[in-house]
Formats: structure tokens, sequence, C-alpha cells
């Protein structure tokens, strides 16, 4: 049973044709709210879906204290089965804010992990600059996946 008190995401996503590691992808980006942006791109088949925020952001484990939740995010396939592997890695692209940043103490602190199992697991990410006209974003957290949990809430952290 849904939530009444979850945070859904306001729009479907926009989806574009694309290419991942030149081979034919799907681009979905989706808005969680005025601030989240987060773009996924992943190999034509399985897609994305973006499914209630937790009311309560679970506290943070060994190595990871999260600063807010950007997307809990899972996939299916055409039969709405949900995909945890993939065979060429999907990318995930989490925008990141000013707040985030002074939380943090600086970009190179963030990170992104996602909630599974009881405990945050830490990603591996790179930092990519945003349009400095973006009055909402500082910048990117940029992931590659091969394989994901059912649909885990992910947060920005530190």
């Amino acid at each position: 049973m849904a939530n009444p008190n979850a945070v859904t995401a306001r729009r479907v996503p926009v989806v574009n044709d694309a290419t991942l590691d030149g081979k034919p992808a799907k681009e979905y980006k989706f808005s969680v709210n005025e601030v989240d942006r987060v773009v996924v791109k992943v190999q034509t088949g399985p897609q994305p879906v973006a499914k209630e925020l937790l009311v309560t952001t679970p506290k943070g484990t060994t190595g990871f204290t999260p600063i807010r939740q950007a997307i809990n995010l899972g996939f299916v396939d055409d039969d709405k089965s949900p995909v945890t592997s993939f065979s060429l890695a999907f990318k995930l692209r989490i925008r990141y804010t000013k707040d985030d940043l002074t939380v943090a103490g600086g970009a190179g602190k963030l990170k992104l992990a996602y909630y599974a199992g009881g405990k945050w697991t830490v990603l591996a990410c790179t930092t990519e600059p945003d349009d400095p006209k973006d009055a909402y974003s500082e910048g990117y957290l940029l992931v590659s996946q091969a394989n994901w949990p059912a649909d885990p809430p992910v947060a920005v952290g530190q």
C-alpha cells in the first residue's frame, strides 16, 4: 500500500534516445522536485522508475551520513519485473546543491549511496560542474553501476 505521506516524483521522466559506451540506450530525466534532477542512462530494455521517497531518511551507517534523499530508483523490464543486473552498466547523474556542499564541506567530500538490507552502500562516484546559470545546482554526482537492488532510496551525503 502506498504511503500517503511519501514524496513522489512530480513528473514522468523525459525520455530521449542516447548511446551508452557506443551502444543504443535511453536517457531518462526525472524531476523529483524543484531542486532534484536525476538522469539515468541505461541500455535499451530495462526502464528506470521513480518510486516514493521514504518519509524518514534512514540514519547513517559506517562511512556514510545522508544529507538528503534524491530519488528512490528501481528498474523494470517489459513485464514490470524488477531488473537488478545489467550487461552494460547504467549511468546515474544526480544534482548536488549549495546546501549539500555546505553540509559536506565541499564537493570532494560528497558521496552517493543507496539504502538496502538495512545499510547504506556508498557508490564510487565522480563530480561534474553544472551550468552556472542554474540557480539550484552546483554540479552533478556521476555513477556507473552494473548491479542494483530492486528499488532502493538513493541519497546525497558525506
